[in-house]
């Protein structure tokens, strides 16, 4: 007997191994996940993380994936789609799956995403190579490079595994995330209708395109029905052309980040224009690259309210970031990014450009509608609004917005976004049209002078901003969704005075002096519920 009972259990135990050997194996088949979706019990949209990697990308690849995690993907478990050129390796598999906190995907691209079409001359194509390399054009030589633009362009969203997602977010290999990101993009893009979403815009290498711009009006004219017309309203063209659409001002989304409608690209809008551009062969002949190819059409095919700034993601892929500004969300590590050397504020920059275009309530609401709303406040605590002229110098007034006792949960970000849009329209310099922060209590204890009224007491957090006075109206739209938000009541001052105010008194915590101030009317009053 004690010898049967033995030899039963070692049965048992080799029929489990060999169970478990047959799994593993059909698990790594391409195309199928690696692991059981983990369900938090988290409502999900229909979307995926897609990434174009080699299996040489592992290393990178892990320390961006266990930061997506960290920061983003632990709450909601979505899915990754990885394809390749080449077949991935099993330790590829194996060693991405295991940071995944949703289903893996992997996938294999077929020789017509990746090779060169029929109607390229490859020798011209090798001889324009070269041209570029010896002009020293960034990836000018580089051929995979162009198979890479090619499909990224055109064909990732064609992909089979990609048929069953509705949006997609593109990640690359060595990409940071140096921001918590505690809300849903994929259900911001849903419930706001949103087409295409980034993080970071700049200029193009003009030398890589020097024809892009003709094919594409090219284009314009022979599909004149898939495009918004420059005229509307709510056309996104001057994002992309400074003389009516005469040339190409090289500005475009950087792609290796984007949040986006999968039904966009498969639309025969988008479609069409691809197939137009392909045919023209700029891919090869030149170095077309998908960041103006997706921007271009983004601007030329959808709405001003259809593209969206995501602006806190604190995204990193070298050698820029694109770092929130919010005060306090440093201290309280939710962001690990230097806001000073965030890319929207360099001068090579078409953020500011683009939240001009779409400046207004309604788009501002929607930039910031995701973040966490602030609780309820308390009946009892006062709020303190103003709005009121400033004078700088004799020659310069101007008007601005004072806050004071507000949540700094969601109203900081809300007065930079409108400082962005002021400086633009205003041409006034970064470092004295928006900030916000806290001011200090006034230093000086000694009652007024007769002539002078009695000194408000600075003790919550204020936000404070000034425009031209010709932004006088966005102050007080901004003011009238402050309203709404933190129930505060807005009051203008009608005869404003001189400052009475010193210099020091009226500074800011970090060192930096507001303009002197003229007397604002301040009303005290309870929060209506």
């Amino acid at each position: 007997m004690f010898p049967i009972r033995y030899g039963k259990t070692a049965l048992l135990i080799l029929v489990a191994l060999c169970f478990l050997l047959v799994t593993f194996k059909t698990l790594k088949k391409d195309g199928t996940t690696y692991q059981y979706d983990y369900s938090n019990n988290t409502q999900r949209e229909n979307a995926a993380f897609v990434i174009l990697a080699r299996n040489e990308d592992l290393g990178e690849l892990r320390n961006t994936m266990q930061m997506l995690e960290d920061r983003f993907n632990h709450r909601f478990n979505y899915p990754y789609v990885f394809l390749n050129n080449d077949p991935f390796s099993d330790t590829f598999k194996e060693f991405t799956t295991g940071l995944s906190s949703g289903k893996t995907y992997y996938g294999q691209l077929s020789p017509e995403m990746w090779s060169y079409p029929d109607w390229i001359d490859q020798e011209k194509a090798r001889v324009a190579r070269e041209k570029m390399e010896a002009e020293g054009v960034i990836y000018g030589g580089v051929e995979s490079y162009r198979h890479m633009c090619r499909f990224q362009s055109g064909y990732f969203f064609r992909h089979p595994l990609m048929n069953q997602f509705d949006y997609y977010w593109r990640v690359e290999p060595h990409v940071q995330f140096k921001c918590d990101i505690d809300y849903d993009p994929f259900k911001v893009m849903r419930e706001k209708e949103l087409k295409y979403g980034f993080a970071i815009s700049l200029t193009e290498y003009g030398n890589t395109i020097p024809t892009l711009w003709e094919t594409v009006k090219e284009f314009m004219n022979e599909y004149p029905q898939h495009i918004i017309p420059k005229d509307d309203p709510d056309s996104l063209i001057e994002l992309i052309t400074n003389d009516g659409g005469k040339t190409y001002n090289l500005c475009h989304f950087w792609s290796n980040f984007e949040i986006a409608s999968l039904s966009w690209l498969r639309s025969q809008a988008y479609l069409d224009y691809f197939n137009h551009l392909d045919k023209a062969g700029g891919f090869f002949y030149e170095r077309w690259g998908d960041a103006p190819v997706h921007s271009i059409a983004a601007a030329l095919m959808l709405k001003k309210s259809e593209v969206h700034f995501f602006y806190d993601m604190g995204y990193f892929h070298n050698p820029f970031v694109q770092c929130p500004s919010e005060p306090g969300w440093l201290p309280a590590e939710k962001c690990s990014c230097d806001p000073t050397e965030s890319m929207d504020k360099h001068w090579w920059s078409c953020t500011p450009q683009f939240l001009k275009l779409v400046a207004s309530i309604q788009d501002i609401s929607s930039l910031l509608s995701h973040m966490k709303k602030p609780d309820p406040p308390s009946p009892n605590r006062l709020y303190k609004c103003t709005i009121a002229t400033s004078t700088i110098t004799p020659a310069q007034t101007t008007t601005q917005l004072l806050l004071s006792d507000t949540q700094s949960i969601i109203l900081p970000q809300r007065i930079i976004d409108l400082a962005m849009i002021l400086q633009i329209n205003s041409k006034i310099p970064v470092s004295s049209s928006g900030f916000v922060g806290h001011i200090q209590p006034c230093l000086n204890k000694d009652p007024p002078a007769a002539h002078q009224p009695k000194r408000p007491t600075w003790t919550e957090s204020h936000a404070y901003i000034r425009g031209s006075r010709t932004n006088a109206d966005q102050l007080r739209i901004l003011s009238m969704e402050i309203n709404m938000i933190h129930a505060c009541k807005i009051t203008r001052s009608l005869k404003p005075r001189r400052s009475y105010l010193s210099r020091r008194q009226d500074s800011f915590v970090w060192g930096k002096p507001s303009p002197l101030r003229k007397q604002v009317l301040i009303n005290k009053l309870p929060v209506q519920h």
